[in-house]
């Protein structure tokens, strides 16, 4: 079962943010100082895409507390699991 499960920065750095080094071009990436205080300031959020224990992707999405929209800012589905329609279901949910 596809799950969308919300990870701190913490989490996000440690388990997520070299996948995400690796997925998107320098020059379209946020500094990870930046992304840590867009986070701290309940900004930027971080989610992991999960296939029951297994992580296939992520998610950054940014936030405002007035505006009930999401930008989605980033989505990946890592490599090895890609043309499983992974990223169609994680954006259905």
């Amino acid at each position: 079962m596809l799950n969308l499960i919300e990870v701190d920065f913490l989490e996000f750095k440690e388990k997520l943010y070299s996948y995400y080094v690796e997925l998107f071009p320098e020059d379209e990436r946020q500094p990870l100082n930046l992304l840590e205080k867009l986070y701290d300031d309940g900004i930027v959020r971080f989610v992991k895409i999960c296939d029951d224990e297994i992580n296939v992707g992520f998610l950054i999405y940014v936030t405002t507390k007035d505006n009930p929209y999401v930008w989605l800012s980033y989505f990946a589905i890592f490599k090895e699991y890609q043309n499983n329609k992974y990223g169609f279901r994680a954006i259905d949910l």
